[in-house]
């Protein structure tokens, strides 16, 4: 059977309800490339959520899940196998047999009766809700047994975003605890992974590809794995793409291609053939789809005879038999068309004798088709889709996905789960009809007046651009003036307001945001959207906001865009911006560092020394690395020279690299300080002078910092700079770092230019002749002096090996012990000591990095 394409590229997870960044085309913006650094993320890999007891991973359809699941856990098993239990739970069909596989699995209970750590990876939660819907509860209640050992249990949950139940969410937390639940969205594909998916699958010119995507405005289907596989099917076969750009086309194209695809011999069946022409095997994977949605069965049994304990397998035989139309005919269906359509590209093997849907997706949709194309009647289709048990007869959860592609087929039927449940309806193709979008508008806001639907985690905001019409202004107007109306409600309203860019409500929004009686949430929301849409006078009406304080806004979070939308204006000076700024304006971080005028930087610089050292949890720990990167492509200008050196100081006196918590702006700047060793050398000596004026010694440049201020090629740099000062402190850090650099270099890779540049300065300058003193005169074989000598080096040498070998042995417990006293005692110092000893210098180890010891620690 034909392979679903597998990628080798990196996917990444944000925190729910954080918004992600993308770039000018739509796609994500990769956090591993070079443009990250101007526009930095909470986005992660999933090996980086390591240490979350409880991690909640959820994702739209076809987004990827379960393959950057599956590639998580086969890393994970290469460690310790024995701590890890993975189970799918689409193949889990009973309360009985989840338990068996889970609770009563042997890990499990070798968990229960040891005392080490075991990690569980739970995937397709939504596809086991359509057999076993209260598997939540059973979870529940079998996790809370154990609750008293929750700390040596990590579970990964992976779910749809649109079936993850809240409380269920909150019942995880009484487990594990408030703060040890987290949950986390997959992120969309970024540019460069569509590019290399088509480089995987033969395409000659990605970049064309690429080009093609955009001019057909297919930005959004490319960055999910299953549609970009859809396209990259659609361009292989024909070179180009569809004529409409509706989800419908797109997957009913999508799935004729994997229809018709090359029949693959299986060891099952090594003598299959093809018999039916395109239109009747689609129909007949329709059929198949209708039956294994509606039926509740996930895969398909196609071995002699089904096994009596697989209840949640259909057998094939069951699907053969009676009639199917196409073309104007009927046809019967046998085990032989049955047969041929479970070898096209829509299926795959789900292990022995099992074949299921390459995705459920393409079930989903393909059920909703053979509804319409069975012209099944809109009562059959209520008993179908409603849930008898729900008074308001809303929708069965689990079906969400086949009714949005059915309201996008069958007006009767959008019409039906509209006054419902409005939310699935964005999730379809909705007509550009203006009396339809408002139908769908009005009934979204009844629903969130009435508090029927909500949008906890944000994923319905990126379909409301759907919802635009021509009076769409005049039917939110309401919301934003009436007080009366349920906040959730006027929220939803002012989202409206920004996705669609209804410029119109300006005004509203401004009346919000400065009215004091409103809800303080409320008045965040609409100014977080004037700093999205507004023009620049609407903008200049937030400024009384901006710079005075606000006892209700206890977060600052109206104040930071506030502050945002005057800055934007240009009205607010550099001054007025940064006296005004609180720990909570963090999010102008990026805003703040990218439109500051040159002239502005000496000022930013200085207001950021006054905060004092900054280590990772410092409020203004991203602030600060945006200015100084900033700074530093101007480094060139003397005033921002001066200020930052003094940040600079101020960060090593504290035993912290310049850039502290962006990672990719870090790498950065140390490949910068690498490539530009004019403007390095510049800073070089800049910290000379003040750390000579200051009284510092030249331990913060050759020990303390992280950053690679000095290298071993600022010898004659340094050297030209002891002989031209006149200032004996600065002579001395002079020699220290020319020593350094000296010492750096085995011995035999030690110039004679150098060596015999260091005998003529020492003839003239006291200060080197000091520090070169052993190397240069006479010393007794037999004197202390010696023995001292020969016992440094000797110690030099053990160290060198054993960092090499990586073979060095832990500090003997006395001495980690005097280390954590001088810790207690407030001796920062002491935490390097303690690295250099055991050779995890500043440089060697990112995980000591941006650690700044307090009495807490």
């Amino acid at each position: 059977m034909q392979q679903q394409p597998t990628y080798d590229w990196k996917r990444f997870w944000y925190p729910q309800g954080s918004q992600i960044l993308t770039d000018n085309r739509g796609y994500l913006i990769d956090p591993t490339s070079e443009w990250s650094k101007y526009a930095p993320t909470k986005l992660v890999e999933i090996e980086k959520l390591a240490d979350i007891p409880c991690l909640v991973l959820l994702g739209e359809p076809g987004i990827g899940k379960t393959k950057t699941i599956e590639r998580y856990v086969a890393h994970k098993a290469k460690d310790k196998p024995e701590q890890l239990l993975h189970l799918n739970l689409n193949s889990h069909g009973s309360e009985d047999r989840l338990i068996r596989k889970l609770f009563e699995s042997p890990k499990f209970q070798s968990w229960i009766r040891g005392n080490q750590n075991l990690e569980i990876v739970l995937d397709s939660l939504d596809d086991c809700l359509l057999r076993i819907s209260n598997v939540m509860a059973l979870l529940i209640d079998e996790f809370s047994q154990y609750k008293e050992n929750a700390n040596r249990l990590f579970l990964r949950i992976a779910c749809r975003t649109a079936v993850w139940q809240p409380e269920f969410e909150s019942e995880l937390r009484g487990i594990w605890g408030q703060d040890s639940v987290k949950v986390y969205e997959l992120a969309p594909l970024h540019q460069a992974a569509v590019k290399y998916a088509g480089q995987r699958q033969g395409i000659e010119n990605p970049d064309a590809f690429l080009q093609a995507i955009w001019d057909k405005q297919l930005v959004s289907l490319a960055r999910k794995p299953i549609t970009l596989n859809v396209l990259l099917g659609k361009y292989l076969k024909d070179g180009s793409f569809f004529k409409e750009n509706t989800l419908f086309s797109i997957y009913f194209e999508g799935c004729q291609i994997l229809c018709d695809e090359e029949l693959q011999s299986d060891l099952r069946n090594p003598r299959r053939k093809e018999n039916l022409d395109l239109e009747y095997r689609f129909i007949i994977a329709a059929r198949i789809a209708f039956v294994t949605m509606f039926a509740r069965r996930d895969a398909i049994w196609v071995g002699a005879a089904c096994k009596k304990d697989c209840i949640e397998d259909l057998d094939f035989r069951e699907l053969s038999s009676g009639y199917e139309k196409a073309n104007e005919h009927n046809f019967p269906v046998d085990e032989a068309a049955i047969d041929e359509v479970l070898g096209t590209g829509l299926f795959v093997g789900y292990g022995s004798q099992r074949i299921g849907w390459a995705h459920r997706t393409y079930a989903e949709f393909l059920a909703a088709w053979y509804l319409v194309e069975r012209e099944i009647p809109l009562k059959q289709l209520k008993t179908l889709f409603l849930s008898p048990e729900d008074p308001d007869h809303r929708l069965i959860p689990q079906l969400h996905e086949t009714a949005a592609w059915l309201s996008s087929m069958r007006e009767d039927f959008r019409e039906l789960i509209t006054r419902t449940d409005p939310n699935v309806v964005l999730r379809s193709d909705i007509p550009t009809d203006a009396n339809i979008r408002a139908s769908i508008v009005a009934s979204l806001l009844k629903q969130y007046e009435s508090r029927k639907i909500f949008d906890r985690g944000g994923d319905k905001y990126r379909f409301y651009e759907k919802l635009k019409h021509p009076e769409i202004g005049k039917q939110l107007r309401p919301y934003l003036y009436d007080q009366s109306k349920q906040i959730d409600a006027r929220s939803l309203a002012i989202d409206i307001v920004e996705v669609c860019q209804v410029a119109e409500l300006e005004d509203e929004l401004v009346d919000i945001a400065l009215d004091s009686s409103q809800p303080i949430d409320l008045r965040v929301d609409a100014a977080r959207v004037i700093t999205s849409i507004g023009s620049i006078d609407t903008k200049r009406k937030l400024e009384p906001l901006a710079t005075e304080p606000l006892p209700e806004d206890k977060d600052d979070y109206l104040k930071g865009y506030a502050l945002q939308a005057t800055w934007q204006t240009g009205d607010l000076s550099v001054e007025e911006l940064f006296q005004s700024l609180t720990p909570q304006q963090e999010i102008l971080k990026f805003e703040i560092a990218q439109n500051l005028q040159i002239s502005d930087l000496p000022y930013a610089l200085d207001w950021l020394k006054q905060q004092g050292a900054r280590h990772f949890s410092h409020p203004f720990a991203g602030l600060g690395d945006n200015l100084l990167f900033r700074a530093w492509q101007h480094f060139e200008v003397p005033e921002i020279q001066d200020g930052f050196t003094e940040v600079a100081l101020t960060q090593w006196r504290k035993h912290q690299s310049i850039i502290i918590c962006n990672t990719e702006l870090e790498d950065e700047f140390e490949s910068l300080l690498s490539k530009e060793p004019q403007k390095r050398r510049l800073l070089l000596a800049k910290a000379v002078l003040l750390m000579a004026k200051a009284g510092d010694n030249s331990n913060l440049i050759t020990i303390t910092p992280p950053d690679k201020i000095l290298s071993t090629k600022d010898f004659f740099y340094a050297l030209k700079n002891l002989k031209s000062s006149e200032d004996e402190k600065v002579q001395k850090i002079w020699a220290n770092l020319i020593q350094h650099c000296f010492n750096s270099c085995e011995l035999e890779q030690q110039e004679l230019k150098k060596i015999d540049a260091i005998i003529q300065t020492t003839e003239s300058n006291q200060i080197l002749h000091n520090l070169f003193k052993a190397r240069l005169d006479d010393i007794e074989l037999d004197s202390d002096e010696a023995r001292e000598l020969k016992a440094n080096y000797m110690n030099r040498q053990s160290i060198k090996q054993a960092t090499k070998n990586k073979l060095l042995d832990p500090l003997p417990k006395e001495e980690v012990i005097r280390y954590l006293g001088k810790f207690e005692a407030g001796d920062t110092s002491a935490w390097w000591h303690l690295t250099r000893e055991l050779t995890l210098t500043p440089t060697s180890s990112r995980r000591y990095r941006n650690y700044e010891p307090t009495r807490h620690h």
